[in-house]
């Protein structure tokens, strides 16, 4: 906006399923989203931007602040998580030692993060994000970065995704270049 104050968007928030309908019926011109399992196909151009880890955090103040914790023991305060986000039930289901056949539950997900940050800012529920997008939170000490033995989360990937073949609008392509400029920023 800053440097194109002429230009109107219009913003879609939602997980990479919902952007994905929403660019294959052109409502919109492209999305940025992990695109680890986005499905394969010829009909898309994605372009790679780097990801981040996720970690857990919790308010300032929860109980688990301040020391290093078992998975298990963070896992009886609830998890939440954006969907993009969201652990495979049966990998978190062998960390947390359940038996075979049995899957972990998690207690909130949700696309919204400013959602997920007022629960996690309010209650003792446990929050899985990046770094980014919990920034502010993390230096007012509102949010503090849990210490969990075992908890590995590998980057994610995300990208800019179009449909192959179509010309961008010039507000696409300053949008696009300020996102890559902003994950390169940001992105292991």
């Amino acid at each position: 906006r800053r440097e194109h104050p002429q230009v109107a968007l219009r913003m879609e928030v939602g997980n990479s399923v919902q952007l994905l309908q929403s660019l294959r019926t052109e409502n919109i011109e492209f999305f940025a989203a992990d695109v680890s399992d986005m499905p394969r196909d010829a009909a898309l151009d994605i372009q790679l931007i780097g990801g981040q880890p996720a970690n857990l955090y919790v308010r300032a103040g929860h109980p688990l602040a301040g020391r290093e914790h078992t998975l298990q023991e963070v896992w009886a305060y609830g998890l939440a998580v954006p969907t993009l986000l969201s652990p495979s039930t049966v990998e978190l289901a062998a960390l947390l030692g359940l038996p075979e056949g049995q899957e972990a539950t998690i207690a909130l997900e949700c696309d919204n993060y400013g959602m997920l940050k007022t629960v996690a800012l309010t209650t003792d529920t446990v929050l899985g994000a990046t770094d980014a997008a919990v920034r502010e939170e993390l230096e007012s000490g509102a949010l503090v970065r849990l210490v969990v033995q075992g908890w590995l989360s590998p980057p994610s990937s995300t990208g800019i995704v179009r449909l192959r073949g179509r010309t961008s609008s010039p507000a696409a392509k300053a949008a696009i270049a300020a996102i890559v400029r902003a994950a390169g920023e940001i992105n292991v």
